[in-house]
């Protein structure tokens, strides 16, 4: 039986990790830019959240097929219960956050294309780029 998380969920978790923070210090420091350097900080911004998005999904497969070693058996009921609740809200925040942050980019009125690490094309999400202000579609 396992006892510890693989060497492969323990590299996307601290990967996760350091972009979620470095994103949260970037996301601070982007209101104090301005022109270019705003701009250039939005896209790195940017990249670091699909990236988190896209890590974190990779995460939430792995856990799928390699499932975490078992908790303590002197555990109480409810610290079980607490740490799956705990655990399951952080992979809603982990993939959710992300997944806002594109829908903002994507009913953005300034329609600013992302493209990610400066060189990978990122698009928006369809249904939601074709809304007006109004939230019907164009045609």
């Amino acid at each position: 039986m396992r006892t510890r998380y693989s060497a492969i969920a323990i590299l996307l978790h601290w990967a996760i990790a350091a972009l979620i923070l470095a994103n949260l210090l970037l996301g601070w420091r982007m209101g104090y830019l301005k022109g270019l350097a705003q701009f250039d900080m939005f896209q790195l911004h940017k990249s670091i959240g699909i990236t988190v998005l896209l890590l974190s999904v990779a995460r939430l497969g792995w856990r799928m097929l390699n499932p975490p070693p078992p908790l303590l058996i002197s555990m109480k009921t409810w610290e079980r219960r607490a740490a799956g609740t705990t655990h399951w809200l952080f992979y809603g925040l982990m993939i959710g956050m992300p997944l806002t942050g594109w829908a903002m980019v994507s009913v953005s009125a300034y329609n600013i294309p992302t493209l990610l690490w400066k060189t990978v094309p990122w698009p928006h999400i369809g249904f939601l780029h074709t809304l007006d202000a109004a939230g019907k579609a164009q045609v």
